[in-house]
């Protein structure tokens, strides 16, 4: 069973996110994992900053969108049992999971045998353990397991949010704007 750390008092509030990209039939399973530009891990990045979304996509054909996200579980507010972590096991490769986990078992033991979901997926990441052919399966693994998103404050220096979002049922609409 998945513990949480703290839930949403209004699990069926709906934020509005923006993104700018195509989003015409995303699907994060045939999106390619693209070097360099997942630092979050696989999944649909969008921000709160319309502002910065209408700028820096302004120019051309780029398309803009206004997307709605259900609130649910942020990464940091579910715990994975450490029996859980094993199933990474199938995904990573023999050398990648022992790096891994040689690197996530003091959050084991500090965690009392469960570990806060954006440390696994941080780890995964700044470890470069991500890679575009089990990309797809991480995110299954952290939707499986609880996880709906994870939150980045500031990311890219614009003052925002960002959200990357992993679980796909969370979105609830989205609307191409104009500039």
């Amino acid at each position: 069973m998945i513990q949480k750390i703290k839930l949403y008092e209004d699990s069926n509030s709906i934020i509005t996110l923006y993104h700018g990209g195509n989003l015409d039939d995303f699907d994060y399973k045939t999106k390619n994992h693209t070097k360099g530009r997942s630092e979050m891990g696989r999944g649909l990045y969008l921000t709160d900053n319309k502002d910065h979304v209408l700028q820096q996509y302004s120019k051309g054909s780029r398309k803009k969108y206004k997307v709605e996200l259900e609130l649910g579980n942020e990464a940091s507010d579910v715990l994975i049992p450490a029996e859980k972590i094993e199933d990474l096991q199938v995904i990573l490769s023999r050398d990648a999971y022992k790096k891994f986990m040689e690197r996530i078992k003091k959050f084991i033991e500090k965690y009392e045998g469960s570990v806060p979901a954006d440390i696994i997926n941080n780890t995964l990441v700044n470890m470069k353990l991500i890679k575009a052919s089990n990309s797809a399966d991480i995110v299954d693994f952290l939707v499986k397991n609880g996880v709906d998103y994870v939150t980045d404050s500031n990311h890219f220096g614009w003052g925002d949010t960002t959200y990357t979002v992993f679980n796909l049922s969370k979105i609830k609409n989205i609307e191409r704007i104009k500039s």
